[in-house]
């Protein structure tokens, strides 16, 4: 499995705090940057032989004012920088350190009494995993600060702009070789950062508001802190920004609870503890019997069915920790059903109301914006799962972290052979997980939705408003694109209508012929396939087509 590291980064990172060693850094001006980013630190929750983590502690400058308030920190860094902050730090004897980066953190599970991680979660690749695997490491209740680089979402429009320029600029002096970045980052330090930061703090005096004036948070600071924070900007490859409610999410996502934001610059600056699960959680062991899990069902007019679909996810052996059902502007009484089940278990079951029915891909995006857990598993109001379903699919995405969506088989039944076959199902044996590649997922769609299970944290959604073949559209951009897809050789769904033929959505061939078809358009459109694949795919799909129709109208002939 490919590990969360970009190697370039980490090696910019390592030029860095070995030119900038902080050993320039007045004492003064190190205890204001240090108060900045820890103001909202619950330090009072510590014991005083507390144990905690610094991950990326580059040169040790945040460690250095934590280790005289604990009783251990763990200072953690991929980058060469690590033998600075031993060299930083080595008056302070309850500091131990590690060569190593955020997927091999030498911690145990829910070991750590806190942890923290400045400027540093945005540039690693997958920045949400990276918090899971930190938070994983605290004790329920443990506090966890993290500062990520914000994507000016608190800004004029004008500001982002500059932004965006400066941005241009920081792609370009990046790719250069380590020596010629510094050089520029520092002439970028003279002429733009020393003018901007000392013009905002004369304007300041006369008493101007300054807050969005560019770089106006340094003006107070050192030349010295300018030099560093203008080739830290510019000298890293890999820089990703969030907005607030998008680190929000993340933090939320990973198990934190009891979030607070710093109200002024660093933005954003947040902490959180770790959630402390209830009694029941604890009574069943979280690792057993609860996932990390949201299952999502768009609902309409489904008060035959809802039921049958939910007791599916209640009888798992593993429960999802959410359950979110999302009412697509049902006509029947659909939503006050849904409302009782939300009031029967509150903690449990959340439900949506849309005001306007916008379709089932519309309505699970709905739900994928509130879920709080780091996966995903969709359900349909009229199917139903075997109840080891979760239990399997969450233990095999949780050893391969690398995977991003799962799927596997599923059955044909009636209401009747429901049980029959959830007790007919052979499960230890013969369990094939394999790779689903991309010419396979390309003239054949792989995952029927109700077998999905995915990472809420990736950017691509179903494509809003699509109301046929919007599930394979998101399959398609996933595994087309390099992310990695897995498929299980079992059913463990049980689907109540044909896939075609009969009346309903399935039964809607020609639709669902025109959404498989304008799916493989949107690919050639973002440049995912060629021309010559596009001809390819359209013509294997009206093949297909042409047949299933043909079996469709025999079926309609033989049951009539």
């Amino acid at each position: 499995m490919k590990n969360n590291i970009d190697k370039p980064t980490v090696t910019g990172f390592g030029d860095e705090w070995g030119r900038f060693d902080q050993s320039k850094l007045s004492i003064e001006e190190h205890q204001k940057l240090f108060d900045l980013y820890f103001s909202i630190f619950p330090w009072d929750m510590l014991k005083p032989d507390a144990t905690g983590f610094d991950l990326g502690c580059g040169s040790g400058r945040w460690a250095k004012l934590v280790a005289p308030r604990v009783g251990t920190l763990h200072c953690i860094d991929p980058s060469s920088a690590i033998e600075i902050a031993k060299k930083n730090l080595s008056d302070n004897s309850n500091c131990q350190f590690y060569h190593s980066d955020v997927d091999h953190m030498p911690l145990d599970d829910q070991s750590m009494d806190f942890g923290y991680s400045i400027g540093v979660l945005h540039h690693i690749p997958d920045t949400q995993k990276a918090m899971n695997l930190c938070v994983k490491k605290l004790k329920s209740g443990a506090p966890f600060l993290v500062y990520l680089y914000y994507s000016f979402d608190n800004k004029p429009g004008w500001f982002k702009l500059i932004w965006k320029i400066s941005e241009f600029l920081r792609f370009f002096v990046s790719k250069l070789p380590h020596n010629l970045r510094y050089y520029i980052s520092q002439i970028i330090a003279i002429i733009i950062y020393l003018p901007l930061a000392k013009c905002a703090y004369f304007f300041e005096k006369l008493g101007f508001e300054v807050s969005d004036f560019p770089l106006s948070a340094y003006r107070k600071h050192s030349f010295y802190t300018m030099r560093t924070d203008s080739l830290d900007r510019f000298g890293t490859r890999l820089e990703q920004r969030f907005s607030k409610n998008n680190i929000r999410r993340m933090m939320e996502n990973s198990g934190l609870e009891n979030i607070e934001f710093s109200l002024t610059v660093p933005f954003w600056c947040a902490v959180g503890t770790r959630k402390i699960f209830s009694d029941e959680q604890l009574h069943y062991g979280i690792t057993d019997k609860y996932a990390a899990v949201s299952v999502i069902i768009p609902c309409f007019n489904c008060t035959k069915t809802i039921f049958r679909a939910m007791n599916s996810i209640a009888t798992q052996t593993v429960k999802p920790l959410e359950v979110i059902l999302v009412d697509d502007a049902s006509d029947d009484n659909t939503l006050t059903q849904l409302k009782l089940l939300e009031k029967s278990y509150p903690n449990w079951i959340k439900v949506i109301s849309l005001s306007v029915n916008l379709g089932v891909a519309s309505a699970r995006n709905a739900g994928w914006e509130i879920a709080t857990q780091p996966y995903i598993a969709f359900l349909d109001s009229d199917d139903a799962w075997h109840p080891r379903k979760i239990e399997i699919q969450y233990k095999y995405m949780k050893e391969n972290l690398g995977v991003i969506l799962t799927g596997h088989n599923y059955i044909q039944i009636d209401e009747i052979d429901l049980f029959k076959n959830k007790s007919h199902i052979s499960i230890d044996e013969d369990l094939v997980f394999y790779n689903v590649s991309r010419k396979q997922i390309l003239f054949s769609n792989c995952f029927s939705t109700p077998s999905v299970m995915l990472r809420s944290n990736i950017v691509q959604r179903f494509p809003e408003g699509k109301r046929y073949g919007e599930d394979y559209h998101l399959w398609l951009e996933l595994c087309c694109t390099g992310m990695s897809c897995s498929r299980i050789n079992i059913p463990l769904t049980f689907l109540f209508k044909d896939s075609y033929g009969e009346e309903g959505l399935s039964a809607q061939l020609w639709n669902m012929e025109k959404g498989e078809l304008t799916s493989y358009q949107a690919l050639f459109h973002k440049k995912i396939i060629r021309f010559t694949t596009l001809i390819l795919l359209l013509s294997w799909s009206l093949i297909r087509f042409i047949r299933r129709t043909i079996i469709s109208s025999l079926r309609n002939i033989l049951w009539s």
